[in-house]
């Protein structure tokens, strides 16, 4: 506790007379005591008992008794000299630092004798605006900025927002603002202040004005960033006529003659007007597969007329999947500009005999321990084209060798061939009373181009016959459902087989979906059975009532800590809380922001319903204008939609789209749900929807050529290369933004002194902007930064408005080896060299390109920076086996081969995993039984290795001293747990949870780049599993979320989309490897 006065109210002067610290528990308290005047030897002071840091404080000295000389004072504060006055007895200080303060005086008429008080001086803060510039579309409406307290929070504090004219103008694009923003005694943190956007339909340019703080109170002092200026995009483009791809994929069989193409025109305002053509190399190769094609389209004066273009393909007999062409457009005529898509994909399908799939035809088969042998089958569909075979292995379960021989260990198909192959597996008859036990058998590393099917596991339960000797403990019932309102559930637990001996058991509870202490109170019950009972033992388990709509929920009751009894059937009882309150319905749009051009004709919104369905319920739709009109540019008449009791589908709503001949830009209107009846409003409740004009400016476009640029932190600069095309009428300029990811302004990189390119009147091409980089001597992982395009003048944005810049370090960092090795990664004190090399299906091959993590792990990216394919890691086992490990996993399905040397004894291992197949991971904990001195350092494994501070090396304290320190990745937002790992700009959180046979907890994250990250669970510098979130809504209309583990514990990852609150779970049990998630389906796009 602190006693200290309010900063609302000034107290008489005070001193010090004591100072009582007192230690109870950790508690310390400071007490002030008010005080006399001071007046030692006839000089008094006073002045404020309190205030705040930074704040002017006024104090003045009489002297009484002495002829004081008014030019001779002298004063003192805290022991150091203070500067006097000449000729007054006033003294102007302030503090940078709380506390309290001693001031003193002397002067030379009195002596010896000295006057001295004190002040106790509070920290109340800095108020400064989040950031000094912003930008927004003109047509966003009403958009916010944040002020932010920081430092100290004593007293309520208080400033003054202002906003003020420079381009832009109070009352035609902004309404002029003014207003107060208060924090309490204690509060720090933003606050958000409100901007109202005026949109119109004039040609204006970017527009800028000014908000900015004054007239701080309470104490509290205005901070460095006092004026945030304010940039309205203009959205309202010049008129002009576009063409572009009528989709951006077309396909066709590759035995077809011809692959068809079309180019439309979206309007004839421009007169006869020309685009060139022309085909590029992705995966399909020109010559062998499609013939390359560049032409020029022509429209006439007023055709709107499509265009088809024919390219002619090459069929073949070879085996290769799905290959690709680019189609390009390009160099428009004058008046004619190219719209979205301006690039497209032609997709040639391949229609010849694939290898095939295995798969187990049967996967659950069960057998008495004395059968002996049983046999599951596997089959070969989907293709019979060459030679393929599989292993067989054994991937756990309850019955160990002594239990059952796995006799297959692999199987072969030659040419051709479809027919089933057996694996036959032996089971061994024993006199030990087990139970019930089985075994997992799978099928694992396919060869000649076969992939494994979706049944690669079987399972053997085999029933145990020597039960009539042991006591079997079992559940009545094997499931149980029950109203949430019906207070308990009877559970009992009868025993059957040998009555000859004493038998317990445990009885507990586990949550399933329902949860312990909210719907149910857990149980541990022990049961107890003398010699010669068979009676069964019945408890009841309490349920608790809520009043909150859940739906059913469940948990289970399961036997433990048997003695003298082996486990029964059914081993479990599963109780279902039947749910017993009636909600409301949630109605809402399936997509909250809608992109439509106004030539489609219709727009069908979709209305969806989900909660409770007991009751009828009914929404109102309705349009509403904001820069688009009514009926000038849409239709959108009120509905009631309605749905009876249980009926959950969805409605659709459809709006009326009007095709004009007007330019006039971009334009919006918004669709809401009102008047809900029996329900309540869902998420979103409301649809902006952006109507696409269908013309473009005469000036082209300027967009980045390519999306990402990499550059080493040696170089001078890292360049971004921006390309205006589609025309080259009038000037036109493009302003940047530099937006810092890893990458930080003045220790990565400098901010140039111009942020615009210029084009003159028929210029075209590219420019080149530079950001000059920083190279510091500090160890540090790859880090990023984003090139932005804020505005256009003159010319449109292109396709490409945003660039990532990926910067290397160039300093001695783990990873890199002692001999130059460029594409090599060294790794357990440089003594192993690890080399990737890949091939794709559509024959592109290249070598990996390696970052160090840590001394002991690292990775490797193929195709771009940020895009992480394999994870490994080489550790020293030799105090446990006398070998070193390797452990590798990957997020790819493309053919690698991976080498890993020791440079000690030359000995290399190879590990490769197959083109179209996930990656199998290695945990290869007798990968080089060559352990020596140096190399027997005291190393346990993953599942048993301690934190140990005093083995983390300089890099992993360099690349993982936030993860260490247990924070939040960057991205995350503020307050975010810190076991949380936020990607995508912090859209994806990803919470990961693990579990060995000594301990749990956590997963500690480490962001690696904007879309992947790692997760340690034992110690900083040991990384365990890795995730990325892609972005694959171009492709199928998915995002996609690959994970890979260097572990064998069991794991349990949760993935939200923070957009909707989706959420996807993955989870690998504890013992075998961390089985690769390739999962392409994960969240929907919308």
């Amino acid at each position: 506790m602190s006693l200290r006065p309010s900063m609302l109210q000034r107290r008489p002067a005070c001193r010090l007379l004591t100072a009582l610290t007192t230690a109870v528990g950790a508690v310390v308290l400071a007490v002030v005591l008010p005080a006399e005047p001071a007046a030692a030897q006839g000089i008094s002071i006073t002045g404020p008992a309190n205030g705040a840091v930074g704040e002017l404080l006024v104090f003045e000295a009489q002297a009484s008794g002495c002829a004081a000389i008014a030019g001779g004072w002298t004063w003192f504060t805290d022991g150091a000299q203070a500067t006097g006055p000449t000729s007054t007895a006033t003294i102007q200080l302030s503090w940078a630092e709380p506390g309290i303060k001693g001031v003193s005086a002397v002067n030379l008429g009195c002596g010896g004798a000295q006057g001295s008080a004190s002040v106790e001086i509070f920290d109340s803060g800095r108020i400064e605006l989040v950031g000094s510039a912003a930008a927004f579309a003109e047509n966003a409406g009403t958009v916010t900025l944040a002020a932010r307290r920081t430092g100290g929070s004593v007293g309520a504090a208080s400033a003054r927002f202002t906003s003020a004219d420079e381009t832009a103008t109070a009352g035609a694009d902004y309404q002029s603002s003014t207003g107060l923003l208060t924090w309490a005694d204690g509060e720090t943190g933003d606050r958000l202040l409100s901007l109202t956007l005026f949109d119109d339909l004039a040609y204006e340019g970017d527009e800028t004005f000014l908000v900015s703080l004054s007239d701080p109170q309470g104490g509290a002092q205005l901070g460095a960033v006092r004026e945030t200026r304010v940039t309205l995009l203009e959205d309202d483009p010049p008129p002009g006529d576009v063409v572009r791809f009528a989709q951006s994929r077309f396909t066709s069989d590759e035995e077809a003659d011809f692959a068809s193409v079309v180019v439309t025109r979206g309007s004839a305002l421009a007169g006869e007007i020309s685009v060139q053509f022309t085909t590029e190399e992705l995966s399909a190769t020109p010559g062998a597969d499609y013939e390359e094609t560049t032409l020029t389209l022509t429209w006439a004066d007023g055709d709107v007329a499509p265009r088809e273009v024919l390219v002619p393909l090459i069929g073949d007999s070879l085996v290769e999947g799905e290959e690709s062409v680019d189609l390009v457009l390009f160099d428009p005529s004058p008046g004619a500009f190219l719209g979205e898509p301006a690039f497209a994909e032609l997709a040639l399908l391949d229609d010849d005999a694939a290898a095939g799939s295995l798969q187990f035809v049967t996967t659950s088969r069960s057998i008495s321990e004395a059968d002996g042998t049983v046999t599951f089958e596997v089959s070969r569909t989907g293709g019979a084209a060459g030679a393929v075979g599989v292993s067989v292995v054994r991937l756990g379960g309850s019955a160990g060798p002594e239990d059952a021989t796995l006799l297959t260990e692999s199987l072969a198909w030659q040419d051709g061939d479809d027919s089933d192959r057996q694996v036959e597996i032996v089971v061994l008859d024993d006199e030990q009373p087990e139970g019930t036990e089985n075994l997992i058998v799978g099928l694992s590393a396919a060869t000649g181009g076969a992939v494994l099917g979706s049944s690669s596991q079987a399972e053997l339960e085999i029933v145990d016959d020597d039960s009539a000797s042991v006591s079997l403990l079992a559940f009545a019932d094997a499931g149980r459902s029950v109203g949430e309102s019906s207070g308990s559930v009877t559970v009992t637990v009868v025993r059957s087989g040998s009555l000859a001996t004493p038998a317990s058991a445990r009885a507990i509870t586990q949550d399933l979906s329902a949860s312990a202490g909210l719907d149910y109170v857990a149980i541990d019950r022990a049961l107890a059975w003398p010699a010669g009972d068979g009676t069964a033992r019945s408890f009841n388990v309490t349920l608790l009532d809520d009043d909150l709509v859940e739906g059913d929920e469940l948990f289970e009751v399961i036997l433990t800590d048997l003695e003298d009894a082996g486990l029964g059937a059914p081993s479990a009882m599963s109780v279902e809380i039947v749910d017993d309150d009636v909600g409301l319905s949630q109605i809402r749009f399936a997509s909250g922001a809608v992109e439509v051009g106004e030539a489609d004709g219709e727009l069908d919104l979709v209305v969806r319903r989900t909660g409770s369905l007991e009751l009828d319920a009914s929404v109102r739709v309705t349009g509403q204008p904001a820069t688009a009109s009514v009926p000038a540019d849409f239709l959108a008449p009120s509905q009631t939609l309605e749905w009876e009791a249980g009926d959950g589908s969805d409605r659709i709503y459809t709006v009326t789209l009007v095709d004009d001949q007007l330019v006039e830009g971009s334009e919006s209107f918004v669709v809401r749900l009102d008047q809900f009846v029996n329900s309540q409003p869902g998420s979103p409740a409301q649809v902006t929807v952006e109507l696409l004009d269908d013309d473009t400016p005469p000036a082209g476009a300027i967009g980045f050529a390519a999306s990402s640029y990499t550059a080493s932190e040696a170089d001078a600069s890292i360049d971004f290369e921006l390309v205006r095309s589609g025309g080259d009428s009038g000037t036109a300029s493009v302003l940047l933004e530099i937006v810092p990811v890893e990458a930080q302004p003045g220790s990565d990189y400098l901010t140039p002194q111009s942020l615009q390119l210029d084009w003159d009147d028929g210029e075209d091409g590219s420019r080149t902007f530079a950001v000059p980089l920083v190279d510091d001597d500090r160890i540090e992982p790859l880090e990023t930064l984003r090139t932005r395009i804020v505005a256009t003048s003159g010319a449109a944005l292109g396709a490409r408005r945003v660039a990532t810049g990926t910067v290397f370090d160039d300093d001695l960092a783990f990873g890199l080896c002692p001999d130059g090795q460029p594409l090599a990664l060294c790794l357990n004190q440089e003594r192993f060299a690890v080399e990737v090399s890949f091939r794709t299906a559509g024959g592109v091959s290249g070598e990996g390109r390696p970052i160090g993590l840590t001394t002991d792990s690292g990775y490797f990216w193929f195709f771009e920076a940020d895009n992480v394919e394999i994870f490994l890691k080489v550790l020293d086992g030799c105090s446990i086996n006398q070998n070193y490990w390797v452990f590798v996993t990957g997020l790819t399905d493309v053919e690698v081969e991976l080498t890993v040397t020791d440079r000690i004894s030359g000995a290399s291992k190879d590990f490769s995993s197959p083109l179209g197949t996930p990656f199998e991971p290695v945990l290869d904990t007798a990968a080089f039984p060559f352990c020596d001195e140096a190399g027997a350092a005291s190393t346990t494994s993953s599942r048993h290795r301690p934190d140990d501070p005093s083995r983390r090396s300089h890099r992993a304290s360099a690349v993982l001293g936030a993860t260490a320190a247990l924070a939040p990745t960057p991205s995350c937002p503020p307050g975010a747990p810190d076991d949380l790992l936020c990607l995508v700009e912090g859209r994806f959180e990803i919470a990961v949870d693990w579990n060995s046979d000594l301990a749990a907890g956590p997963g500690r994250p480490l962001e690696l780049t904007r879309d992947t990250g790692t997760f340690w669970f034992f110690e900083p510098d040991n990384l365990e599993l890795l995730v990325k979130v892609l972005d694959g809504c171009s492709i199928n209309q998915h995002r996609w979320v690959f994970a890979g583990g260097l572990t064998d514990v069991a794991t349990r990852m949760v993935v939200t989309d923070t957009a909707d609150g989706t959420e996807r779970i993955y989870e690998s049990p504890l013992g075998p490897p961390y089985e690769p998630v390739l999962d392409i389906e994960a969240f929907d796009c919308e």
